[in-house]
């Protein structure tokens, strides 16, 4: 939990641990920020602005499986007793599975639009996984 004030650049954070510190928006301690992060998963220096770093980076690379058809079509001796020609039963799934080592939701996802900033995850939702199941009858 934090509490946030700010006014000219500057941020004051409430600690539980320290009591009261200040944070000045322009100027950082590494050790101090260092320690704050000691046991988190996601770095958070408290900063208002972006600063690109490759702390964050991580290997993309995954194998999915896209889309998987599985269908059966009946004999033509059975279907023809009902007066069809052709019976099919299938059944489709789409994002069914992927192997990445990626920590993130989706390693094919994108928060960005723009094509030239590719690779930017902000916890976008993941690619959804749907379930068809279906019958083709020719009469």
């Amino acid at each position: 939990m934090s509490s946030e004030m700010s006014l000219a650049n500057r941020f004051a954070t409430i600690d539980p641990e320290t009591g009261y510190n200040i944070y000045y928006g322009a100027h950082a301690d590494p050790v101090r920020l260092q320690e704050l992060n000691t046991n988190a998963t996601i770095w958070h220096p408290l900063m208002n602005n972006s600063i690109m770093t490759d702390w964050a980076i991580e290997d993309g690379s995954f194998l999915r499986l896209g889309t998987l058809t599985l269908g059966y079509t009946l004999p033509q001796n059975l279907t023809r007793k009902f007066g069809v020609r052709n019976l099919r039963l299938y059944a489709t799934g789409s994002n069914l599975l992927c192997i990445t080592g990626y920590s993130g939701q989706d390693p094919e996802v994108n928060t960005s639009s723009n094509k030239m900033v590719m690779g930017f995850d902000y916890s976008a939702y993941p690619k959804s996984r749907s379930y068809i199941v279906g019958v083709n009858v020719t009469f």
